[in-house]
């Protein structure tokens, strides 16, 4: 054996990979060289600093991203290319094949193939690490998690799906692979869901409903009779215990309906119809539609596409789309001018299966439009409504503020009063500001 063929297997030799016969022949080769000894000696020091700073491998979450994004990029039509260009991938083609093959064949020569042993099996469905545990505990369909309070825990699904479970809470394990089915018995689980293939699923059931997703970020809580959806990136179908079903998009939040109570005594209940015999509605299509017309200044044909979709629909499911088909009709309403008709159907929405966030927004509006109308008094409510729709929602700042100038504007300085003091303690700093400062230091300076 010469020094370079030694030297080539000196990390080989220190990891194991080697055969027999060819480590005997280094080891051999070893003893009677001292420049090949030396060299062995230092690889055995740089290996394990070496490899200290080798990156950690990314999650599956991550790779899986990178496999989608890997396959868009090849599913891109490749740009034409000149006739030179061609002539020359004909004549490299077969090389560049020739020179991947001489790779493999070279590299599986020094790794020769693991003992059945040493063979990695199939990932567990689940790992769950806790708290500051280092080890992780291997998880099988069917586990139950239980977590009492002010703990957390971490679970990697091989499904690719970040879980973090904060207790008290009870979690089951269910399904398999392609159809993961979660039930959240009590506590609060925050999900990160890569893109499902086509026929897979992904359910998280609770108490009052079930969760349903195709590839999403987004927050269950699980109490009996308050259970409720946060869903912070992308769209999740929500099925409420009666089987009602929403539709979630981001910065939205569902709060479950209570259970249906019990179904009356048939013998002395006359017979009820329980057959939708509605036409469907294919909501894509049609907001998509109402969304054109909108952009357009179409706002007859809005009202067209809106209304049938928006009729009573007897022993029907309400539609996944009513919540968006009824905001874009109260847009278009107050786009066209009909100011008190875009009132009325902003206040519409103002309902508990509606999206808080959603909620906000509309009563908002509804309020802008009120005060342009001038009822300040009927201003201020919405404000104050929209307030209480999402304490913590979007337009928090500007509904305060509209309740603040609505209140001074009807002449009642004591809510006008209460307002500004709101405004500055969660604004301190804010856009309304020096005008709160000088309601308060006019409520001041004329004394109690």
């Amino acid at each position: 054996m010469t020094c370079r063929e030694a030297q080539d297997a000196l990390v080989d030799l220190r990891d194991g990979r080697l055969d027999n016969a060819s480590e005997l022949r280094v080891h051999a080769h070893l003893e009677t060289c001292g420049d090949c000894r030396a060299r062995a000696k230092t690889w055995a020091t740089l290996l394990p600093s070496m490899r200290e700073l080798e990156p950690p491998p990314p999650t599956p979450l991550r790779a899986r991203r990178m496999e989608i994004e890997i396959e868009r990029q090849l599913s891109r039509p490749a740009p034409l290319a000149d006739s030179r260009s061609r002539r020359w991938q004909l004549y490299l083609a077969p090389a560049v094949a020739a020179a991947v093959v001489l790779i493999m064949l070279a590299s599986r020569r020094h790794q020769p193939a693991p003992p059945a042993s040493l063979v990695p099996s199939a990932p567990p469905f689940a790992t769950m690490t806790s708290g500051n545990a280092n080890a992780a505990a291997h998880l099988a369909p069917g586990s139950r998690v239980v977590l009492p309070a002010g703990r957390d825990a971490k679970l990697q699904l091989s499904t690719l799906a970040s879980l973090t479970l904060t207790g008290p809470a009870t979690l089951l394990l269910g399904g398999d692979d392609a159809h993961v089915a979660l039930t959240l018995q009590d506590g609060r689980l925050e999900a990160q869901v890569a893109h499902r293939q086509p026929g897979q699923t992904f359910t998280v059931a609770l108490p009052d409903g079930r969760v349903e997703v195709r590839g999403t970020r987004f927050v269950v809580v699980a109490r009996p009779g308050a259970s409720l959806v946060r869903v912070d990136e992308g769209r999740v179908a929500v099925f409420d215990a009666d089987e009602r079903e929403w539709s979630v998009g981001a910065g939205e939040t569902h709060s479950f309906a209570a259970p249906a109570p019990p179904a009356p005594n048939p013998a002395s209940a006359s017979p009820a119809r329980d057959v939708c015999e509605a036409p469907a509605v294919d909501c894509g299509h049609v907001t998509q539609a109402v969304r054109a017309a909108i952009r357009g200044a179409d706002y007859a044909r809005v009202q067209s596409l809106v209304e049938p979709a928006l009729r009573p629909r007897p022993s029907c499911r309400p539609i996944v789309c009513r919540t968006e088909l009824g905001y874009l009709r109260a847009e278009a309403l107050r786009a066209s001018g009909h100011f008190e008709d875009a009132v009325a159907a902003y206040k519409t929405l103002d309902r508990r299966d509606a999206p808080s966030a959603t909620r906000q927004n509309a009563l908002y509006a509804a309020a802008q439009l009120e005060r342009r109308l001038g009822n300040s008094v009927a201003a201020r409510a919405d404000f104050e409504r929209a307030l209480t729709a999402a304490p913590t929602g979007a337009l928090r700042e500007e509904a305060m503020i509209g309740a603040m100038e609505s209140a001074a504007q009807t002449g009642d300085g004591a809510a006008a009063l209460v307002a500004a003091r709101r405004y500055l303690s969660a604004f301190p700093e804010g856009l309304s500001a020096a005008e709160a400062r000088r309601i308060v230091d006019g409520a001041v300076g004329r004394g109690p």
